[in-house]
């Protein structure tokens, strides 16, 4: 018997399709790197939550306007907030805190919204799926046990929100339930976006103010 691939577990234990299952014209506009195997995710699952909606894969097409993947992936919803922090990268799918998993040229990356840093990951989608099932490292890659914990207290997220810091990561806010609120993914963006111009270049140690208006 052919073993169940990665990608097709990750599918079976996800929510039901965020878009319409008819993908035409699948490969236009998307990254062309990885593209058959993102192209093959879509098309067991267009789209999904998993994990207790710490993963957020995003539907080609057919599902709410701002979460699909050509609208997210546009400079007009939040990546101009980034500038030219987030070239060359297609981003696919979201961890629970809003933290990007992306195409890249090296591979597939886990890209930090705080900081706009990426870090390579894995070599395919397929490897990308399998650190996901890895309870271990998918908890470190999704934040699943803070979202369970979240929505244990708080309830189930509203859909295409993630949780926020209300001290931000970066600043030294810590990953517990009390710092975190959900918050509309693009808003959230927007926010990650301002910090990451602020701050990227700044050596390890700078004081920073943070006004909040």
């Amino acid at each position: 018997m052919k073993p169940v691939d990665a990608l097709s577990q990750l599918c079976a234990m996800a929510s039901p399709a965020l878009g319409a299952p008819d993908l035409p014209g699948i490969s236009m506009g998307l990254h062309s790197l990885h593209l058959r195997s993102l192209s093959e995710l879509l098309l067991i699952r267009n789209g999904f939550y998993a994990l207790s909606q710490a993963l957020h894969v995003y539907p080609l097409a057919g599902g709410a306007a701002n979460d699909c993947l050509l609208s997210w992936n546009s400079t007009e919803l939040w990546r101009a907030e980034y500038g030219e922090l987030t070239d060359d990268l297609f981003f696919f799918a979201a961890d629970i805190f809003g933290g990007q998993f992306c195409l890249t040229r090296s591979g597939i990356g886990v890209f930090n919204p705080e900081t706009a840093e990426v870090e390579v990951i894995a070599s395919s989608l397929e490897e990308w799926a399998r650190a996901i099932l890895d309870p271990s490292r998918g908890n470190i890659l999704t934040g699943y046990t803070l979202s369970v914990e979240w929505q244990r207290k708080h309830g189930q997220l509203s859909a295409g929100n993630r949780l926020v810091p209300k001290i931000p990561f970066i600043f030294g806010g810590k990953y517990e339930v009390d710092n975190l609120f959900q918050l509309d993914a693009v808003k959230a963006m927007h926010f990650y976006g301002f910090l990451a111009r602020k701050t990227h270049g700044l050596p390890d140690g700078s004081k920073i103010i943070l006004r909040v208006t």
